[in-house]
């Protein structure tokens, strides 16, 4: 049996006469909000005489059995030291940060008017970025040049292939998929290195700008990209954090 079906990262050597012993159902229900609980019990589990597994009665799972499961499933998990630019790390997921800076767009309607912009070097805003289990990335501007706090206001990533949550459509993006510290400035460089194709949410609601998205895009060729451009998200950098947790329940 692979050990990456049990525990990831847990050497299982030595162990090789496996049996079934235990089943571990989760329950969840909401209420009339749409709030979620959830619920996990633990059920010995029998085989018959034609080779069925047959749970038996439920019980309430322990904490010290879950703290004894999370300690072995962790026993491996390497040791990171974080730069400055993270925000947070929390198993599966890491956020952090990319001050102002400038950097090369690629976009691929060259046929059309973003044809100006294709290959040009422009002016981008802070930006932050979330990325959970290795492979979902979501990114939300920020205005100044301050690393985020937690009550942080977030702003609409004024780009595109980004949809209304803040998700990014990879398509053929160059992307690790690994949830590594080590990998924060792969996914940097494959967001900027693959081409903008299309506008995932409302082109008219990414920027504040008198002549649009592609009037702010000309004019970051030579200016920073003002914070007055940038449209509010409504949601602060710990909202952000937390929706990534809200989504993976």
């Amino acid at each position: 049996m692979p050990n990456d079906l049990i525990f990831p990262e847990v050497a299982l050597d030595g162990f090789t006469q496996w049996s079934l012993s235990d089943a571990l159902l989760c329950y969840r229900a909401s209420d009339e909000y749409g709030r979620a609980q959830h619920a996990v019990f633990q059920a010995p589990v029998t085989v018959d005489g034609a080779g069925v597994p047959q749970i038996g009665a439920l019980r309430p799972v322990s904490a010290a059995f879950l703290a004894a499961l999370r300690a072995r499933t962790a026993a491996k998990v390497p040791l990171e030291f974080l730069p400055p630019h993270v925000l947070c790390r929390m198993p599966g997921t890491i956020v952090w940060w990319t001050p102002p800076c400038v950097r090369r767009l690629c976009y691929g309607d060259q046929q059309g008017e973003f044809s100006q912009l294709h290959g040009y070097e422009v002016h981008l805003p802070a930006f932050v970025w979330r990325l959970t289990n290795g492979r979902t990335l979501a990114i939300r501007a920020v205005a100044g040049t301050d690393r985020p706090s937690p009550d942080t206001a977030l702003a609409v990533a004024p780009v595109w292939n980004v949809y209304d949550d803040g998700g990014v459509c990879l398509g053929s993006m160059r992307a690790p998929h690994r949830d590594a510290v080590e990998c924060i400035g792969e996914w940097v460089d494959g967001f900027w290195g693959s081409a903008f194709t299309h506008p995932n949410a409302n082109r008219g609601a990414l920027v504040r700008h008198p002549e649009g998205f592609f009037g702010a895009w000309v004019a970051a060729r030579t200016l920073p990209f003002a914070d007055a451009w940038l449209v509010p998200a409504k949601q602060t950098l710990a909202e952000f954090v937390r929706s990534a947790r809200a989504q993976d329940a």
